[in-house]
């Protein structure tokens, strides 16, 4: 809605627009931690919240923005801690400022109302150089918890509107912060509808690199109980369209939850093309497909509400990825030292064993 509100104010003068909210980075912060702070700017709107965001990831395209919890100052500005993961990597903040407006009605026959708008900062930024010469160190400490989903699809694109064809994908798992322990095993809380149903999980190996079949893991995982089950994932679990299994956590540029149904279509056109590159000799190992698999039933996750039913994708994708998932983690396995992110490390096609 705000480039909408941009062209009421400069074309018809009917909206005063606020300035852009001017943040800043300090690395001078007295506990070695960089400081961001922005200043909203002088407005008769209401200021509903302040989102920080903040990264090491050089790469603008393919960065993972992490949240940061922000307090409003006695000055009226709010700050943020940025622990730095990684002094070598350069460090960029910004932060979107949420305001309340009059009931703004959409363009294009929209019949939802808008009642907020969003300025965002300009971005903050220091150098390897510059974190170095404050005395900032790393601190590398992972975190074991990688999304409760308290925050919905916050860290996540897609959507769950569709019952036979949902899909939700996150590049979470490739940011420094959430690397996967050697040998760990990936975990999550998925509520499903009924006994007995599967849920497909892909992933994505080689960060930055061609997104090859090589390179594209998969796997179908049952669902026994009805309500919660603690679904644990081995790199073992999950293969490629030619059957080879996933090596490590590390080399993940994104992991992907969906229907059964849906991955499976997937997976048969990987395998065709596939055999197609072995001359139709390779025999594929991944195992049967789901030739049934039920749905994602909406009436199930009551948690919703009938508010829900309505055409709201975001708030409604938002309330059921809190009523699918949860605690999505790492378990067992070692943090070890790992590579940047960007380097690559090719994958290997597994020596057959004797």
């Amino acid at each position: 809605v705000t480039d909408l509100l941009w062209f009421e104010d400069h074309l018809k003068g009917s909206f005063d627009f606020p300035e852009t909210p001017k943040a800043e980075l300090k690395l001078n912060a007295p506990d070695g931690i960089p400081l961001f702070t922005v200043t909203p700017p002088k407005t008769d709107l209401k200021l509903k919240r302040v989102e920080v965001s903040y990264t090491d990831g050089r790469n603008p395209l393919t960065r993972f923005w992490v949240s940061a919890e922000s307090r409003e100052q006695p000055d009226g500005s709010w700050q943020a801690k940025l622990p730095v993961i990684d002094s070598s990597e350069p460090l960029t903040a910004f932060a979107n400022l949420v305001y309340a407006i009059e009931k703004f009605k959409g363009v294009n026959g929209h019949k939802e109302w808008q009642q907020e708008m969003a300025l965002t900062s300009n971005y903050a930024y220091a150098w390897p150089k510059e974190i170095q010469a404050a005395g900032i160190k790393s601190n590398p400490d992972r975190t074991r918890l990688i999304d409760d989903f308290k925050d919905g699809m916050r860290d996540w694109t897609g959507s769950l509107s569709h019952a036979e064809h949902w899909l939700i994908q996150t590049r979470k798992v490739a940011a420094n912060a959430y690397l996967g322990p050697k040998g760990g095993e990936l975990v999550v809380d998925v509520n499903a509808p009924q006994p007995g149903i599967k849920i497909g999980i892909k992933v994505t190996r080689n960060f930055m690199q061609e997104h090859t079949r090589e390179n594209i893991f998969y796997g179908f995982f049952d669902l026994p109980e009805q309500g919660w089950n603690a679904l644990r994932i081995k790199t073992s679990d999950l293969r490629n369209a030619y059957g080879w299994p996933l090596d490590d956590w590390h080399k993940l540029s994104d992991l992907t939850f969906c229907s059964a149904s849906k991955l499976s279509g997937q997976v048969k056109g990987n395998i065709q093309q596939a055999a197609k590159r072995f001359g139709g000799q390779r025999k594929v190992e991944l195992g049967p497909l789901p030739q049934k698999v039920s749905g994602w039933s909406e009436d199930y996750y009551t948690e919703a509400g009938k508010k829900y039913t309505k055409v709201n994708t975001f708030t409604r994708d938002d309330a059921l990825a809190r009523a699918r998932f949860r605690n999505l983690r790492w378990e067992g396995g070692v943090f070890v030292k790992r590579s940047k992110p960007y380097v690559k490390e090719a994958y290997r096609k597994p020596k057959k064993s004797n």
